[in-house]
């Protein structure tokens, strides 16, 4: 974390708080170099998987077109939604994991 008075890179934390809505952390840190303590508030940033496409472009997963293209493909077949939607739920784990 870089020092708002000094430009400093090394910092040190003293104190780490979750905020009362528990979406962020608040910590008071002091720098090494000049010695001044200030704040910062962290937010998580959640991202979900990514596809990668063909031509290189990523775009974000998105289930609904996942689902309606498993049911283009199994439009003529013997599989029944419950296999379909045990099929979506097991892809799903493996793009998380």
């Amino acid at each position: 974390m870089k020092c708002p008075f000094c430009d400093a890179q090394d910092t040190r934390v003293l104190d780490s708080r979750l905020s009362p809505d528990h979406e962020q952390v608040r910590r008071r840190r002091s720098c090494i170099s000049c010695g001044e303590r200030f704040n910062t508030a962290e937010t998580i940033i959640v991202q979900w998987p990514r596809i990668i496409k063909k031509d290189g472009r990523r775009e974000p997963f998105f289930e609904h077109k996942l689902r309606a293209g498993i049911l283009r493909a199994f439009e003529k077949r013997p599989v029944t939604t419950e296999e379909i939607e045990a099929l979506i739920s097991s892809l799903k784990k493996r793009l998380v994991s």
